[in-house]
């Protein structure tokens, strides 16, 4: 199962000042005046309000679902695999979630740092410590946004001065790992599918039970971004996204709340179909 020559492997990277210090003089006075042992815990205060930081740590958690959402897994947990069918999508989202990183590391944080300082000087009272407080230089250098990219390793690019015998052994450790982890993409992709369409089965059997619109979102999401991602072209993946699509993807979730007979219908034929995807994912 090759996929060396239609993927990537690429690993995402960010980075942002930390909002705590430890306080060895606050711990010390607290650890005296309830009289507690030396290691029974420590005084953290925090640096800069929540709202110092909170849009960029909102834009990272973004960029890293979608990072995960859009590629596959690889045998650890840094790197992921990147079909190169989807690597321009990949590129541009990523690189917009970056430009928005950058500008408000900018133009949010290092901007109002004054404000932010002037905020700390009051919470923290007497304690307030300027040694705790990086200039805006400094605290630049610790924003950072990289998607490093590799090629996906293969036996044959060993050019060491090994023995026959020991270069034929690590050519085919490096060539398993890579087909197992196809075969670990190939069944994350159908655990994505299966995973909505069981979310399915469970609300619409229920004629009284609420949802939301994404359970029918979250069914259109992964339809259309399987044949991106279907690294090792399984057909059978193929043929059932396509099955989901036609009979379950495009439904109105408004028409299943109010319709009971075709609520109880779609339920059926995405039971159906779920019994029949279960066994693939093993």
């Amino acid at each position: 199962m090759k996929i060396n020559d239609k993927s990537v492997l690429v690993r995402l990277s960010i980075s942002m000042p930390g909002n705590t210090r430890k306080d060895p003089d606050i711990t010390k006075e607290v650890t005296v005046a309830h009289h507690l042992g030396d290691k029974s815990g420590r005084w953290l205060k925090q640096l800069y309000p929540k709202e110092a930081l909170e849009p960029l740590t909102k834009v990272s958690t973004e960029a890293r679902h979608w990072h995960y959402e859009h590629s596959l897994p690889w045998t650890d947990e840094g790197s992921r695999i990147l079909p190169t069918a989807h690597h321009a999508e990949y590129t541009t989202q990523m690189r917009e979630f970056r430009q928005k990183f950058e500008t408000l590391s900018e133009n949010h944080f290092l901007a109002k740092l004054p404000e932010w300082e002037a905020w700390a000087r009051q919470q923290h009272n007497g304690t307030f410590n300027p040694e705790d407080y990086l200039p805006a230089s400094k605290l630049r250098e610790k924003f950072g946004f990289a998607i490093e990219v590799t090629p996906v390793p293969c036996g044959e690019d060993f050019r060491v001065d090994f023995t026959a015998d020991e270069l034929a052994e690590l050519r085919t450790q490096v060539d398993t790992r890579v087909t197992n982890a196809a075969e670990a993409a190939r069944k994350d992709l159908w655990g994505r599918l299966i995973k909505p369409v069981a979310a399915m089965v469970e609300r619409l059997k229920q004629p009284d039970a609420t949802f939301r619109d994404s359970l029918i979102g979250n069914l259109r999401d992964i339809v259309a971004l399987i044949p991106a991602l279907n690294l090792t072209s399984d057909a059978d993946l193929e043929q059932f996204r396509s099955t989901i699509q036609r009979d379950l993807a495009h439904w109105d979730p408004d028409l299943l709340r109010e319709d009971k007979a075709t609520r109880a219908e779609i339920a059926q034929k995405a039971e159906t179909l779920l019994a029949k995807m279960k066994g693939y994912a093993i």
